[in-house]
């Protein structure tokens, strides 16, 4: 599936499921919005998605925090002038 230009945020994308969705969708042409607390890993993601030659965003954000989260996905909105969707993939553990 081309997902090319489409805006696309990924909860929990610092590692695991969120982490691989992220990087296939960026492949795919998405710009992705990767959102999760742990930066260090977030860059690691951004980095393998920018050298597939995708577009990511790093929006470090602990999903507990619901203004932090509402503010980070209109940031994100606002940046590539939509949101065409989300892939609500962060967990607790």
């Amino acid at each position: 599936m081309n997902l090319e230009g489409c805006a696309v945020v990924v909860t929990g994308a610092s590692s695991g499921i969120g982490a691989a969705v992220a990087i296939d969708i960026g492949r795919r042409g998405a710009i992705v919005g990767l959102l999760a607390r742990r930066l260090d890993r977030l860059e690691a993601v951004a980095h393998q998605i920018d050298d597939a030659g995708g577009t990511a965003h790093i929006l470090h954000v602990d999903v507990r925090d619901s203004a932090a989260l509402t503010r980070a996905l209109d940031d994100f909105a606002k940046l590539c002038g939509r949101l065409d969707g989300l892939v609500n993939n962060a967990g607790h553990g």
